[in-house]
């Protein structure tokens, strides 16, 4: 096989986040009704895509994206449950220091909810076994914080499987910085999503492995990105690679 190594995102790759997510977001929801009482069009999925919404709407807008303060979500939740419309209420969604004040107790059991460990996904322990033992060093890339990402990898006994770990803005600048510092011949990026982990890894020459999660961000939903190859489980890797 050809001198190899493989760069796999974190969060919804190696585990799943978005049921971490999905599980505080509707308590989000619960403790803001309570608090303003009234109650958002619940549906089969307890109010999931009402919060869903409105975090993508927020996420879209915010310099930090995906990673803009939670105190943002709760006030923007109250606002829209008070009955304004969800565009106006993102753009009003800082609130001030009253409504920071008023959800700072429900803010602060979400971020305690989101801090729960996720399970692996299908075949990452398997997978990352089989790459190991075929001497492909695997190097794990997140956009989240370098300390949780490596206190998860600890907490599901994958250390022995990973040679590097790396917190960075994942864009082509940063992929082809990663290529200039490889000595293999070979980069391959492994992702759930196409924006981040296929199309600016493809773009900085990587060979890019989809691998779709529970979450797809809205932005992604009607993409032209393909990636050069799409597995339903982790394990899949290593026989891609001999191809």
């Amino acid at each position: 096989m050809q001198r190899t190594r493989l760069f796999t995102d974190a969060d919804n790759t190696l585990w799943d986040t978005n049921s971490v997510f999905a599980a505080a977001q509707v308590g989000l929801l619960r403790d803001i009704e309570t608090e303003v009482r009234s109650t958002a069009p619940e549906g089969s999925d307890g109010g999931l895509a009402f919060v869903r919404r409105i975090d993508q709407r927020i996420a879209s807008s915010h310099p930090d994206h995906l990673r803009y303060p939670s105190v943002l979500l709760a006030t923007t939740i109250a606002q829209v449950l008070a009955g304004q419309d969800p565009e106006q209420a993102v753009d009003d969604a800082c609130g001030g220091d009253d409504l920071t004040k008023r959800f700072a107790r429900a803010v602060a059991q979400y971020e305690r909810r989101l801090r729960a460990t996720p399970t692996l996904r299908d075949g990452v322990q398997e997978g990352l076994a089989d790459l190991r033992r075929s001497n492909v060093p695997v190097t794990v890339l997140t956009e989240a914080s370098l300390d949780r990402c490596a206190a998860l990898i600890e907490a599901h006994d994958l250390s022995r499987f990973v040679s590097g770990v790396h917190s960075v803005r994942k864009d082509a600048g940063a992929y082809r910085a990663l290529r200039e510092h490889a000595d293999e011949a070979r980069l391959v990026m492994v992702g759930d999503q196409l924006d981040r982990d296929v199309d600016a890894a493809k773009r900085a020459g990587f060979l890019t492995i989809y691998f779709p999660g529970g979450f797809v961000p809205s932005w992604n939903r009607c993409s032209s990105v393909t990636a050069d190859h799409e597995i339903q489980r982790f394990d899949e890797i290593l026989s891609l690679l001999h191809r």
